[in-house]
């Protein structure tokens, strides 16, 4: 439900260093990618839903100029 995470990790190596990292995502809604879009000029035309191809929550929107 909301547009932004975070998302931290670790990496340690056999020498015995490590190095962290955290990376910020932003995720908008569907509504939100597709009015952002029409506004700049591109016709919605339909989705697919990645689902059935392992890739939960991911979808391919598609747009006309």
């Amino acid at each position: 439900n909301n547009e932004k995470a975070n998302f931290s990790e670790e990496f340690k190596f056999k020498d015995g260093t490590h190095r962290k990292q955290e990376h910020q995502l932003f995720m908008p809604t569907m509504e939100k990618v597709v009015k952002e879009a029409e506004e700049v000029g591109f016709r919605y035309r339909d989705y697919t839903d990645l689902r059935s191809i392992g890739y939960e929550y991911q979808y391919l929107l598609f747009f006309v100029k």
